[in-house]
């Protein structure tokens, strides 16, 4: 016995229902992916009664808790490398900071023990990694902060750092603007799209003079 093939219309509504389908399918994807970048850092909500903050500038020395800190060589991307492999991909986009710490006449190790980004009221830690830099009496240290940030998310980007023991307490904070502005914060997306970073897992020291 055979099988009448499906009539022209019928074939029509099948295909109709396929396309359906995968539309649905495509605009599930597309809202959890927005979902997922839009989740990415959380929102403000130190008040900064608890702390003094010390503006600085990118690729100059401000100094904090008699240390020379120096921010610079601001670097964006979604490939992270480690080993010549690839680490990790960003669900937005990583954003890499150099970050310095001197410490020519302290009497005691200088430790700078936390980091976050700061755009508007949204807030970004470090990119599944303690920020730390220390600088023991008479050297210098020298690491990368990474960061994993939402692209949409950018302007103003401004590094804030800082040294808090176990006791919650008023304290100093460095705030540093990073130089992505709503004026040119497209270009820095640009920059980010494909772009490799290179993990710094071990700090460089050095005597100072």
């Amino acid at each position: 016995m055979t099988t009448a093939p499906p009539s022209p219309s019928a074939e029509r509504i099948r295909l109709r229902n396929q396309r359906l389908q995968r539309s649905k399918l495509l605009a599930v994807v597309a809202v959890v992916a927005c979902i997922v970048v839009a989740t990415i850092g959380t929102r403000l909500s130190d008040p900064e009664k608890e702390f003094r903050v010390i503006p600085g500038k990118l690729d100059e020395k401000v100094m904090i808790n008699g240390a020379e800190l120096t921010v610079s060589e601001v670097r964006v991307g979604e490939i992270l490398i480690q080993d010549e492999s690839i680490e990790a991909k960003a669900t937005g986009m990583f954003v890499q900071v150099q970050v310095d710490l001197a410490n020519p006449t302290g009497q005691k190790k200088s430790i700078l023990g936390h980091s976050r980004l700061l755009s508007g009221d949204r807030v970004y830690k470090t990119y599944e990694s303690l920020s730390n830099v220390a600088a023991d009496p008479g050297y210098g240290e020298t690491t990368d902060f990474l960061y994993e940030v939402d692209p949409s998310q950018i302007d103003d980007l401004t590094l804030e750092i800082w040294s808090q023991g176990f006791l919650s307490g008023y304290h100093d904070r460095v705030r540093i603007h990073l130089g992505i502005t709503a004026e040119n914060a497209d270009k820095w997306r640009e920059a980010a799209k494909g772009g490799q970073l290179t993990e710094r897992r071990i700090s460089s020291t050095r005597v100072l003079q």
